[in-house]
Order: structure tokens, then C-alpha cells, then sequence
């Protein structure tokens, strides 16, 4: 009979899931973990599920004087990668230091991937070198081999020190300042170094051989311009040019929209669009055409042109003025549109009777007491023929007649009158209906020599009367 051995799940469970598996990652916003060399506080924010000197590390690197932060590694580049820890660094304490001056570990790397000793003509312990001295730039008396070993260097030339200067009978370690490295050595982390090739990361120029320290590496050159950078990719370490937008913490290019500036590739300024550039469309104010505004060379937009379009209207469609017109709708006000040709002409106030004018937006308006010439009220009169009808010419004004209203219509009542006057057979007042009261309105006084003859011949009848009598 077959038996089965049953195996509790929890025990197949552990024995599938090994040692060495980490938590799952926590995965981002966009669902994946961070990749290596970026910044993390631990494993499982990292897709790897490694989380070394602060950045996401492709393995654990817990070798001997390894690091994975690229400002911790020797070659200060490839952050993510584990790599051999930098010359006088520990970041990971793999290194105990033994007592001093007995030659030993410094409790240090030694940037190839193992702990430091103590570096050649150190003084050693033995009699604190007490009978040590220097020559030139060499030790001479108990000294470090380099190696662990102290021993007695009697030689008359020394042990020499470079990089490090040789002080008090002893090669100056670990070094204090700059001062204690022969040039063009630097002192770092205590460790005397050479300084670094143009491409090098850096933190200051001290540390490059160029003397310049741009965009966090050692540079050829200061390149300080506006548009220039030295971190370039394929450029790394050389001065180069910049297309768009400079780098920081270089100044951005002035200006906005339309104008702003940028890096052309081909300078260590900022290029500005000049006038052939527009920043703004054109447009109407009335009948006033203003151009479209362009960019003036320095990151600004500079106001278009104004016009006049008269006799023609504004398009406000475009800002432009009209080169022609379909109907007076298209012509600048005071402007009418000859249909025959398609122009617009300057419409002027013409006087549509003695006293009447007509504007050019064909509105009328009466000049009484005045009358209308050339198109215009007159303002005052020389003359009564510069009053309407009905008005006299009073010093400068037009002021109305004094003989009735309206002048001439109240002779022309008087006229009626006297008609009236003969149609009943009888004479009033001025006589016939012919007199000169009928056209003009105004009176003529009849001729006193007519008045004369007519009682001297009244005179003689009545003598030759008298004589017939007798």
C-alpha cells in the first residue's frame, strides 16, 4: 500500500522563497521602482532591491572598500555601478586603523579596492624618530617602507617623499593642507593627490590641473559665457557652445514669447529675433491702421506704426487699411465709395439752398440767420446779402428785420392787403394794388413834386370858376 507524505504549505513556502530575498520594491506613481543611481533611503524603494551610499546600486557591494555613490568612488563617476572607494575614504568602515607609527593601516582605502598602509617615509615608532632627517625632499632614519615594515633608512640621498614634502625628518602624512604636497599635488582626505584631468568631476578649481572647475568638472577654460557649458555630452571636460536654453546656474535669455532669446551654438551670448519677427497682429482704431508689432533685437516686442487710412476704412479682419471699396462701408467716415470705380473719395458739405447745408455724413443743418456759402454757414455778414431772408445786417450779425416779421413776408402781407383794398372799388392807404408795396414789401412814400402840380392845377380850376360867375 502506496503512502503519501503530506508536507505542511507554510514549510514549501519557506523553502521556495530563499534566503536572500528582499522585500518587494515599492513601486511609484507610474508603478516602477527606482532605477540605479537614483537617490533612496532603502532597498525597497529600489528596483534592484539595493539601496548603497544614498543611491539604488545594481548589487549589495559589500566588498572590501567598495562604494556605489559616484562622489564616494574612485573614478567619481557611474553612480549606481559599485566601484573601488576613493583614496582616503572608508564609507563602509572595512578599514580598523592600527596604532600609529607602527607602519600599518592608515583606517583607510587606498582607491584601488583595498585598505592603506602607511606610505614610504613616514617616521615610525620605534624611537619616534627622533634621529630622523630630511634631505631636500627625502627621509632619512626610521622609516616606513610602505608595505607594513618600519625599518632604518640610512642611505645619505633618503627615501623620497613625493608626492608628499618631507618635514622634521619624516614625508609629510597624512597631510594637513596643500602646503605639505609637493606641486601640482593637492592634499584631499589627508592623502596628497594629484590634481585632476580636464573632465574630472570636481567641487573647486584647486582640484583641477586647468585650474578651472565648470559645471562640476575640471575644464580647459573658464567658460563663464552666457551660452556656453562644459559638461556636454561627447564634450565632457571641453568648452563648447549651447543650443536653446543656457545651463544653469547660467543667467536664462531676456525676453518672452515671440522674442525671447536663446543660444544660437555658435557664440557665448544670446541671439534675439530682430524685426522680421512678429510678435503682435496688426489692428484698427477707427480709421487708424496700426502695423503688426515685431521684436526689436533685445528680447522685447516694440508697437507697430500707426496710419491713416483715409480716404479708405480700417479691415478689421487683418489691421490693415482697404486698398479699395465695394460700398461706402469701406471708406473712412466723411468718405463715400464711387460704385464705378471701386475708390473711396472725401465727401464735402455742399449748401442744398440759400440757407440750408449739407454735411458730408449727409446730415443737414440750417444757417439761418445766416445764409449758406461754399458749403459753409456764414458766421457773420459784411453785407445784407450774408443774412437770410428776412434779416438785416446789423454791424457784424444777421439780425431780424425791424419792418414786420420776416421782413420781405410781412411786405408780402401788405401786399394782399392792398389787392384787398381794390377789390372793394375804393383806395387805401397807399394806393393801387400795383404800387410798389406789392413785390418787395417795403413802402415808397409818394413823389412830392407830383403832390405840388396836382393842388396847382386844383388852384387854377377853381379861378376860372369864380370868373364864369361874374
Amino acid at each position: 500500500m502506496t503512502r503519501w507524505l503530506l508536507i505542511p504549505i507554510a514549510i514549501v513556502a519557506a523553502a521556495c522563497s530563499g534566503p536572500d530575498d528582499g522585500p518587494e520594491p515599492i513601486r511609484t506613481a507610474t508603478g516602477a521602482a527606482k532605477a540605479a543611481g537614483q537617490a533612496c533611503t532603502a532597498g525597497s524603494e529600489c528596483d534592484s532591491g539595493f539601496c548603497v551610499d544614498g543611491v539604488c546600486c545594481t548589487t549589495d557591494c559589500k566588498g572590501t572598500c567598495q562604494a556605489c555613490a559616484a562622489e564616494k568612488k574612485q573614478s567619481l563617476t557611474g553612480s549606481g555601478t559599485c566601484g573601488a572607494a576613493l583614496d582616503g575614504l572608508d564609507p563602509h568602515d572595512d578599514c580598523a586603523a592600527d596604532p600609529a607609527g607602527t607602519c600599518g593601516k592608515t583606517g583607510a582605502c587606498d582607491g584601488k579596492g583595498a585598505c592603506a598602509l602607511t606610505p614610504q617615509g613616514a617616521a615610525c615608532a620605534t624611537d619616534a624618530g627622533a634621529g630622523n632627517s630630511c634631505n631636500v625632499m627625502s627621509a632619512k632614519g626610521a622609516i616606513c617602507s610602505g608595505a607594513g615594515v618600519c625599518y632604518f633608512e640610512n642611505a645619505p640621498a633618503g627615501k623620497p617623499c613625493a608626492p608628499y614634502v618631507c618635514k622634521n625628518g619624516s614625508c609629510a602624512f597624512p597631510c594637513a593642507n596643500d602646503t605639505d604636497c609637493q606641486p601640482p599635488n593637492r592634499c584631499e582626505l589627508g592623502v596628497c593627490k594629484p590634481k585632476r584631468a580636464n573632465g574630472t568631476p570636481c567641487k573647486d578649481k584647486l582640484e583641477c590641473d586647468s585650474g578651472n572647475c565648470t559645471d562640476g568638472v575640471c575644464c580647459d577654460s573658464n567658460c563663464s559665457g552666457q551660452c556656453q557649458a562644459c559638461n556636454l555630452a561627447g564634450k565632457v571636460g571641453t568648452c563648447a557652445f549651447v543650443t536653446g536654453t543656457p545651463l544653469p546656474p547660467r543667467q536664462d535669455c531676456a525676453g518672452s514669447g515671440a522674442c525671447k532669446g536663446s543660444c544660437a551654438g555658435n557664440g557665448d551670448k544670446c541671439s534675439y529675433p530682430g524685426n522680421a519677427t512678429s510678435c503682435g497682429a496688426a489692428s484698427c482704431t477707427g480709421d487708424v491702421s496700426t502695423s503688426a508689432a515685431t521684436c526689436d533685437g533685445t528680447g522685447a516686442c516694440a508697437a507697430g506704426q500707426t496710419s491713416a487710412c483715409s480716404p479708405y476704412g480700417c479691415d478689421a479682419t487683418n489691421g490693415l487699411c482697404r486698398k479699395g471699396c465695394a460700398s461706402s462701408a469701406d471708406c473712412a467716415q466723411g468718405a463715400t465709395c464711387d460704385g464705378n470705380t471701386g475708390k473711396c473719395a472725401i465727401s464735402t458739405a455742399k449748401c442744398l439752398d440759400p440757407t440750408t447745408v449739407q454735411l458730408p455724413n449727409g446730415q443737414t443743418e440750417s444757417c439761418t440767420p445766416y445764409v449758406c456759402k461754399a458749403g459753409k454757414c456764414q458766421q457773420q455778414c459784411t453785407t445784407g446779402a450774408d443774412c437770410a431772408f428776412g434779416y438785416a445786417c446789423q454791424g457784424a450779425s444777421c439780425v431780424a428785420d425791424a419792418d414786420g416779421s420776416a421782413g420781405g413776408a410781412g411786405g408780402g402781407g401788405g401786399a394782399s392787403s392792398s389787392g384787398g383794398a381794390t377789390a372793394t372799388g375804393g383806395k387805401s392807404g397807399g394806393g393801387d394794388g400795383s404800387s410798389d408795396d406789392a413785390g418787395c414789401g417795403c413802402r415808397t412814400a409818394p413823389k412830392r413834386e407830383n403832390g405840388l402840380a396836382a393842388l396847382a392845377l386844383l388852384a387854377l380850376v377853381a379861378t376860372a370858376r369864380r370868373r364864369r360867375s361874374r
